[in-house]
């Protein structure tokens, strides 16, 4: 269940790399593993210095097509299927 993914994401401790696509640019960040959906949102945010006022997409692919990332339970999914690499398409909204 919910509790048991987390714990084992916790358990896995240290920091996870993060590739981010936005436009034509790559960007990398570290993050905590354990890192919830809203942080890694602003971080994601602060990296690519997003204006305040502006709403982004975040996306991950999955087979052949992108899906979106917009809950903590995407990001958890997106995890287990990265093997704990994530990669994540920005656009503005």
């Amino acid at each position: 269940g919910q509790q048991q993914s987390q714990a084992s994401l916790q358990a896995a401790g240290g920091a996870m790399k993060v590739k981010i696509y936005f436009g034509d640019d790559l960007f990398a960040i570290r993050v905590p593993a354990a890192i919830s959906y809203v942080a890694l949102h602003e971080k994601i945010r602060e990296r690519l210095k997003i204006p305040g006022g502006e709403e982004i997409a975040m996306m991950w692919q999955e087979g052949g097509g992108r899906v979106g990332l917009e809950s903590e339970q995407d990001l958890e999914e997106a995890l287990a299927r990265g093997g704990g690499k994530l990669v994540v398409f920005v656009e503005y909204k």
